[in-house]
């Protein structure tokens, strides 16, 4: 018994002030609360790690694409490559919390809206999805297709 106490003792000074990985994502119920994106008869659905993972490398190609674009537009204006002006129009995804909002559409395919915010205050954004007119950049959201691996309509706000 002295030896189990002194072993759970152990573990409990071992894992003192270790702090557990804050997740950059929240995962959302589809329901009343949730944007307009879906048909309101559209089914919840669950997201695994594997969804997760998907949405995540959807997200990137978003994301480059969009900033490929930004820098074409960019030249065409004039704006040096790589200049503080150029990196002003590009997203950085580490910068940006996330928002899951997953159904199974009528076909049973699983879609994703993907809310992406990068200057939020508090907690409130993990439980339910925050919608900005306004902010540029800061706020921009796409709809995945996850059983065709596909993204569509990124809307970046203020453009």
């Amino acid at each position: 018994m002295k030896k189990l106490l002194a072993f759970l003792l152990l573990i409990s000074f071992a894992s003192y002030g270790q702090k557990k990985p804050i997740r950059n994502y929240a995962i959302i119920p589809f329901g009343t609360n949730t944007p307009y994106i879906f048909p309101e008869d559209a089914k919840n659905a669950t997201l695994t790690q594997a969804n997760i993972a998907e949405i995540e490398k959807l997200l990137k190609a978003s994301i480059t694409d969009y900033n490929k674009h930004q820098k074409e537009e960019a030249q065409k204006k004039g704006i040096a490559k790589g200049s503080p002006e150029e990196n002003d129009l590009l997203i950085d995804l580490k910068q940006y919390k996330r928002q899951f909002v997953a159904i199974l559409n009528d076909k049973k395919e699983k879609e994703v809206w993907v809310n992406c915010l990068c200057e939020i205050d508090g907690e409130e954004w993990r439980t339910k999805p925050i919608t900005h007119d306004g902010g540029g950049k800061c706020f921009f959201y796409l709809k995945m297709n996850l059983s065709l691996h596909r993204y569509s309509f990124l809307a970046v706000n203020g453009q």
